[in-house]
């Protein structure tokens, strides 16, 4: 499999920076390893460029409705890589047999901001409002538990880090390698004083429109209240004027 210093290398050839058999200076790979990681940054940021979602769990304390989100030192009360973005917030509650696992509703900053009583308590939360502070995320839990034998688990897409190394083995789904070998030519061109060809642009169009068309999940499809109509038994309207 390709290592990053391999992704660099194929970028600089590309670029027609290196001819074949040629091997990059030290330098240059320096030059190009950080520009990687810079674009592995930005993916990370990027909800289509994240190819998997990951659960974690945590304890629920019971009178505790704030909990911090993230892995980096100090760690918060989920451990988690700081996700932009969740999918889900769930609870289990394990004095029940069997353990059930149940959605809380994902409130959106509106209506975080207008719940009048964010301190309201209840044995079972119904609701829970993620905010994306910097360096740990912020998760609350609505109204706030009391009982004291529940986990939560947060589903969030799982970013792909930095590399550590040049070395580092590129560890990622089918189509990653060659769209990072596109955008990190069209990244370091400037540097090098090359100039992209259309070949190389078209690549990297084709190589990101392939990456994010399978990151693309199944979603369910919601609809607005007003769109429904109570007497027309459970049926839609999708024409205006209907």
């Amino acid at each position: 499999m390709a290592t990053a210093a391999d992704i660099c290398q194929s970028a600089l050839e590309d670029l027609g920076v290196l001819g074949t058999g040629q091997t990059m200076a030290s330098g240059d790979l320096d030059i190009c390893f950080k520009a990687l990681n810079q674009l592995m940054d930005q993916y990370a940021a990027e909800r289509l460029m994240i190819y998997t979602v990951t659960g974690t769990v945590w304890t629920i304390a019971a009178n505790d409705g704030t909990y911090s989100v993230g892995a980096t030192a100090p760690a918060g009360n989920v451990i988690v890589a700081r996700p932009t973005y969740i999918s889900h917030v769930n609870y289990r509650n394990t004095s029940t047999s069997p353990v059930l696992e149940l959605p809380l509703k994902l409130l959106t900053d509106d209506e975080w901001d207008n719940t009048p009583l964010k301190t309201l308590t209840s044995v079972l939360p119904i609701a829970a409002y993620y905010n994306p502070t910097y360096p740990l995320g912020t998760l609350n839990l609505w109204p706030v538990p009391t009982s004291t034998t529940l986990q939560g688990v947060l589903y969030a897409p799982e970013q792909s880090g930095r590399f550590a190394a040049t070395s580092t083995t590129v560890s990622l789904p089918a189509g990653y390698e060659r769209f990072l070998v596109k955008s990190l030519a069209l990244d370091v061109a400037a540097k090098f004083g090359a100039v992209p060809s259309p070949a190389i642009q078209e690549g990297y169009r084709q190589a990101k429109m392939v990456v994010k068309a399978s990151n693309s999940r199944q979603m369910d499809m919601g609809f607005d209240a007003m769109v429904h109509d109570s007497y027309m038994n459970g049926y839609y309207r999708f024409l205006a004027g209907v």
